[in-house]
């Protein structure tokens, strides 16, 4: 059984590697990690040693003080990190000026808090970060093999969520329009279909060059793809040949 942390969530030995160059207040981190059942890596206090450590032994979160002794601060090894490693990095500062934030923020971190920390905001913090990284590798998978599943059909298809945002396009669909998957996905389907209606419909389609093309719509069942929390909804394109006068 897994302990349950500050964020009322249970957690079953999630390794997190604290990166802090106050002796103090890295034990502190450590012993409030270890009370929230999580496992502590380190703790080091410097960025070169985190960037090594992180290749040598996959931690499931950093928590990362910025501004660190010696030539590498914190936001400089979280961008080295996460240049090679998904790893999510909440980060920790006594500093909370628009500089700082604005560092941390470009490297798209999974927070920041201040010193000195409340150690039930901490823990949910952690949890949350950790549940956020787990539900985006999550969907990143199902997204792996509904595309593949997409591959096979041979008329264009687009994979939308509930709220209309494309999720998957397959090869056909990037035949017929030019538009491949990088191009769409997290685009609105009202981006290319601005006259999208449910159910089957015939109406104009956005090619990646801005021509519109006239195209039957036949939206498929909604379906669970079993990984992501959403529904995924189908919808088969085809192209409509304009009639000719006999």
């Amino acid at each position: 059984m897994g302990a349950e942390n500050g964020g009322g969530m249970n957690v079953a030995g999630e390794r997190i590697l604290v990166v802090e160059d106050e002796a103090i207040v890295a034990m502190e981190l450590e012993a409030v990690l270890r009370g929230c059942g999580y496992e502590v890596m380190g703790p080091v206090g410097r960025g070169n040693d985190a960037v090594r450590i992180v290749h040598d032994s996959w931690p499931d979160l950093i928590l990362m003080d910025i501004r660190l002794k010696g030539p590498m601060d914190g936001t400089e090894a979280a961008r080295r990190i996460l240049a090679i490693h998904d790893i999510p990095i909440l980060f920790l500062s006594a500093f909370s000026d628009e500089v700082t934030l604005e560092r941390a923020t470009d490297t798209h971190s999974y927070g920041y808090l201040t010193k000195p920390f409340n150690e039930r905001v901490l823990c949910a913090n952690i949890a949350l970060a950790l549940r956020r990284h787990r539900m985006r590798m999550k969907r990143e998978i199902g997204v792996r093999i509904l595309r593949s599943a997409m591959s096979l059909m041979p008329d264009a298809v687009i994979a939308a969520d509930g709220s209309g945002q494309i999720v998957a396009v397959n090869e056909a669909m990037t035949e017929m329009t030019g538009w491949r998957h990088a191009d769409l996905a997290g685009q609105s389907l009202a981006a290319i279909i601005p006259e999208h209606a449910s159910g089957n419909a015939t109406v104009s389609l956005l090619t990646s060059d801005r021509c519109e093309i006239p195209v039957g719509l036949k939206a498929a069942p909604t379906m669970d793809d079993g990984l992501t929390d959403e529904d995924v909804h189908l919808i088969v394109i085809r192209a409509v040949r304009p009639m000719h006068p006999s």
